[in-house]
């Protein structure tokens, strides 16, 4: 119980992405781990418990969350027991997750399988492994390894099965065996399956009247279908009909395979096989079929990375589901190195904006630096000019200490030349400052007295203003 509560999370999560709804935990006809077994909620099935809990709801849906192992569970009674009420009619989503040890050893079931009687039901995107079914009747009576007996509209695709199934009788009834189901009439369908099934059929009394076995299905009936499967089984056996697809039918069974070294005998005989027909299928060779080429070229939707089924091509293998997340050495290892130097370059690729953002900001650092300095150099020419401004209106106020006017000459004066200045309040230290007319400080002297003389050296001919330091200016020209 521990493990299922801890996993309650996780589950609900998987079944809100497989079937784009939330679920909710009831403890409804067993204790699921979510849904309510609507078609868009069904419930999630966790464990053998839950499993065996199916047969309590057979019209409802029911989707797997694990993978189940029924080996220490016991002998298993199929889900559906007879026709009408007791047949199961809802739906059953594996969802790539496989049963094992299915195992039934029973004298009185009539029909036999992980599901016995399916009626106007569904069965998709399941594996059964390692079944192994022996159901002795003396009366009529249908086995499979996933179901014995279909009926109405039911539907099983894109499911496989493995291990050996085998019916007996003692009466002049039908005894049907399949590596898939036993039987199945109307408007039932089989498609996109194969099965790698020991089968056999068996009746000790008028074995050609009631015996029949197939690799995909012991007998078909009616409207009913088989189509784009793939017979496996080692051997089919039975004392009355074997073949290697499937006992009866005509066009409805279409687009079907078989191992070309299947043992297929009747009363102890090899039967002879009619290679490409519709009870027999077309025969293939075990490298062909564990091909990519085979099961494309067979219709099955294998190479879409998003389909059903998935194979790994001249591995050794069939196909399996692709959400049993088989890793295919060759192509899969490929695809993901291949995707980890794509993401290796996208990693490249943003370290490099990112370099590049970083410079970027580094030199916007850098510009707004220069902003600021070419910002203090402005207010430090507006201080100038201000000072400026302020001299020349001091140059027309009254007279105090310092506020006698400047006599320069010569003015102008020619570069590198050399200008006097001369001012009865000026003493030794008193600032003497040149400017442009932009406010621009070209030079600062020093006045050794009342009487100064100051070379301008290189000065360009232009305007230019000589200022006693805070007080007042004289315009002089060089030129």
């Amino acid at each position: 119980m521990s493990n299922k509560i801890t996993s309650k999370f996780f589950i609900m999560i998987l079944g809100s992405f497989l079937l784009g709804a939330t679920t909710t935990a009831i403890g409804a006809n067993g204790t699921f781990g979510g849904g309510n077994g609507l078609q868009a909620t069904p419930y999630i099935i966790e464990d053998a418990a839950d499993l065996n809990a199916v047969r309590n709801g057979l019209a409802l849906h029911y989707v797997l969350a694990n993978d189940i192992d029924l080996t220490s569970y016991g002998y298993w009674t199929p889900i559906g027991s007879n026709s009408g009420s007791g047949s199961f009619s809802g739906s059953f989503n594996g969802a790539g997750h496989k049963i094992t040890g299915l195992n039934i050893n029973s004298t009185t079931l009539q029909y036999a399988g992980l599901f016995g009687y399916i009626s106007n039901g569904t069965v998709a995107n399941l594996r059964i492994e390692n079944v192994l079914i022996s159901n002795h009747h003396s009366n009529i009576h249908y086995t499979g390894g996933i179901a014995g007996y279909l009926s109405g509209n039911c539907i099983i695709s894109n499911c496989y099965a493995t291990g050996t199934v085998s019916s007996y009788s003692s009466a002049a009834n039908d005894n049907c065996a399949g590596g898939i189901a036993g039987y199945l009439k109307d408007n039932s369908t089989i498609s996109n399956c194969y099965a790698i099934v020991a089968v056999s059929s068996n009746s000790s009394n008028y074995p050609s009247l009631s015996s029949r076995a197939g690799g995909i299905a012991g007998w078909l009936i009616g409207n009913a279908k088989i189509l784009n499967c793939v017979a496996l089984n080692p051997s089919i056996n039975a004392t009355g009909f074997a073949r290697r697809v499937v006992v009866g039918g005509s066009s409805q069974v279409q687009n079907n395979y078989a191992l070309n070294t299947m043992s297929v005998t009747a009363n102890g005989s090899p039967v002879t096989i009619t290679d490409g027909s519709y009870n027999d299928g077309t025969a293939k060779t075990d490298v062909e079929l564990q091909s990519f080429s085979f099961w494309y070229g067979a219709a099955w939707d294998i190479a879409n990375p998003t389909s059903v089924w998935k194979i790994c091509d001249g591995e050794g293998m069939y196909p399996s589901l692709r959400w049993q997340n088989r890793l295919c050495i060759g192509l899969d290892i490929t695809n993901l190195q291949n995707q980890l130097n794509t993401a290796n370059g996208t990693i490249t690729t943003l370290q490099g904006d990112l370099n590049t953002a970083n410079q970027t900001i580094s030199n916007l650092e850098i510009q707004n630096t220069n902003l600021q300095n070419q910002l203090g150099d402005c207010e430090n020419e507006k201080d100038n000019l201000q000072e400026l401004l302020d001299a020349c209106l001091n140059s027309s106020s009254a007279q105090s200490p310092h506020s006698a006017p400047l006599k320069i000459y010569p003015n102008p004066v020619k570069p590198n030349g050399t200008i006097n200045i001369e001012n009865e309040v000026l003493k030794a230290g008193d600032k003497l400052e040149i400017f442009d007319m932009n406010g621009k400080l070209i030079s600062v002297n020093f006045a050794e007295g009342t009487e100064n003389s100051i070379n301008i050296g290189a000065l360009p001919q232009g305007t230019y203003l000589l200022r006693l330091a805070g007080k007042r200016g004289v315009k002089f020209e060089v030129r």
